[in-house]
């Protein structure tokens, strides 16, 4: 039987909806957009492909996937996110009206166009997104007054760096020799120090010699990823190996230098899609 997702959202006024979908999917579930709210930022955090049907046909390509984001303007009532497998989705949407979109994208670029190129196509997540999908998750425990003012907060942080990102694709610098040396180096830093509680991209920057930026943009333009994706993927399969292996998921979190066990395990599910277990 195919399902149908809904969700309340958590946050909602006239002209923005933030909504949290952490649910089962199987082939051919959907998760309709909003003719209202007709434009849609999706940020995946976990699960199987979505792919986007706009009323006429489907997309050839999936419009969400691991840790990507995506933008979907023009919804109508026949707009919906399709599942092509089964398993357990966790992603977030920003819906907006057309006019509110349009007066956040004025204040971010001097262009005339109305939705640019750079924003017409899928978009690895950088390590600012995870970090403040994190903070949405953490929101639940605060008090009841202040949950609204959050919410809020975090969707606007999120398209400020959803877009920041797009719109700023195109300044990341040129992959020459150099560059290519010191991404190599930061990565075979990460490799060595797998779970230090300690660990920054500031002092990594320090010990190679340069600039957070310039360490950044090298290691993101070399590898595809941001330095904190792949410290993050190191630090889970490290995790996946030592549960593997009999250690409990107490010690596990420790050795990767997590203090908070529910930490642990939400940066793993993210990873694997799944509670950690011995």
């Amino acid at each position: 039987m195919t399902m149908n997702l809904s969700a309340v959202p958590l946050f909602s006024n006239e002209v923005l909806q933030l909504h949290y979908v952490k649910a089962p999917v199987s082939s051919g579930s959907k998760w309709k957009l909003s003719p209202e709210y007709n434009v849609s930022v999706f940020f995946h955090v976990s699960g199987p492909k979505a792919f986007l049907f706009d009323g006429k046909g489907m997309s050839t390509t999936p419009f969400i996937s691991k840790r990507n984001s995506n933008l979907s303007t023009g919804n109508t009532d026949k707009t919906c996110l399709v599942w092509g497998a089964s398993g357990k989705v966790e992603f977030l949407e920003v819906r907006m009206t057309p006019d509110h979109f349009k007066s956040i994208l004025a204040s971010c670029t001097n262009s005339n166009e109305a939705f640019p190129d750079q924003l017409k196509k899928p978009l690895l997540q950088p390590s600012e997104i995870q970090e403040i999908i994190y903070g949405i998750s953490r929101t639940a425990a605060r008090p009841e007054n202040l949950k609204s003012i959050i919410y809020h907060a975090k969707a606007m942080e999120l398209l400020a760096v959803f877009l920041e990102n797009a719109l700023n694709k195109n300044d990341d610098v040129q992959v020459t020799p150099r560059n290519r040396n010191l991404a190599l180096l930061a990565r075979q830093h990460i490799d060595q120090i797998e779970g230090r509680k300690d660990f920054t991209i500031i002092e990594l920057a320090r010990q190679l010699d340069t600039n957070e930026t310039t360490l950044k943009k090298s290691f993101k333009s070399t590898y595809g990823k941001t330095i904190f994706s792949y410290y993050m993927e190191k630090n889970m399969q490290k995790a996946f190996k030592a549960l593997k292996s009999g250690n409990s998921v107490t010690e596990t979190s420790s050795a990767c230098g997590y203090s908070n066990i529910a930490h642990f395990s939400i940066a793993f599910k993210r990873e694997f899609g799944m509670n950690p277990s011995a």
